[in-house]
């Protein structure tokens, strides 16, 4: 399985524990030219879908139409999101999160390294609304 990074990679016990979760080979590729930084006075990237396109386009990413990707989790979350629909875009499910602990602490969730699977979250009604708002 391809594994997209885009700011930080992971180490080699922490690749090894994502192979272990997955249950397959990880092929870990860095996303070409897509540096989330500050751009002129505007403080917050523009991550938008139609933005990362061309960069995964650029790894190919159309190839893996019909399977699925992991992708470790950017330090700003709306680079996260972004990326996340646009793989949805070009390959027809959303990625497998790969969420490092420090990723997780500064989310506020501190905990060992974990893997989501964004598909069942975002299509399962129930685990996008807090349990306490739940019927």
């Amino acid at each position: 399985m391809i594994a997209l990074y885009l700011d930080d990679s992971l180490d080699s016990d922490q690749w090894t524990e994502v192979e272990i979760g997955i249950g397959e080979g990880i092929d870990p590729r860095r996303i070409p030219w897509l540096i989330p930084v500050a751009v002129g006075s505007n403080p917050h990237p523009k991550a938008e879908p139609n933005v990362v396109l061309p960069h995964l386009l650029r790894l190919g990413l159309e190839r893996f139409r019909g399977k699925r990707v992991a992708l470790v989790a950017p330090r700003d979350l709306r680079w996260c999101a972004s990326l996340s629909e646009a793989i949805r875009n070009l390959t027809g499910a959303y990625p497998l999160l790969v969420q490092t602990p420090r990723h997780r602490d500064s989310v506020g969730i501190p905990g060992p390294l974990r893997i989501i699977d964004m598909e069942a979250y975002v299509l399962d009604g129930d685990a996008t609304t807090p349990p306490w708002l739940q019927p």
